[in-house]
């Protein structure tokens, strides 16, 4: 859940230094989403690493990996 505080700030983007800030509290949440589908992917029995469920958190760490490198390149 996004505390009140951490939500208003991110609408607080007058600034380019506040667009970097925001930038950067995304890239956080983002990297926290893609840590815990690695978590999830650890975890998985070794039978199962083919099953569907598998394959879409295998995806979605690919993908958020990608949205990430993006989102460095916005403010480099």
């Amino acid at each position: 859940m996004i505390s009140k505080n951490v939500s208003d700030d991110l609408f607080q983007v007058g600034t380019r230094r506040d667009r970097r800030k925001a930038i950067d509290v995304v890239i956080r949440w983002v990297e926290s989403i893609r840590d815990a589908e690695e978590r999830y992917m650890d975890n998985v029995p070794e039978n199962l690493s083919g099953s569907e469920n598998y394959e879409i958190a295998e995806q979605a760490v690919s993908i958020l990996d990608e949205v990430i490198t993006m989102l460095y390149e916005v403010y480099p």
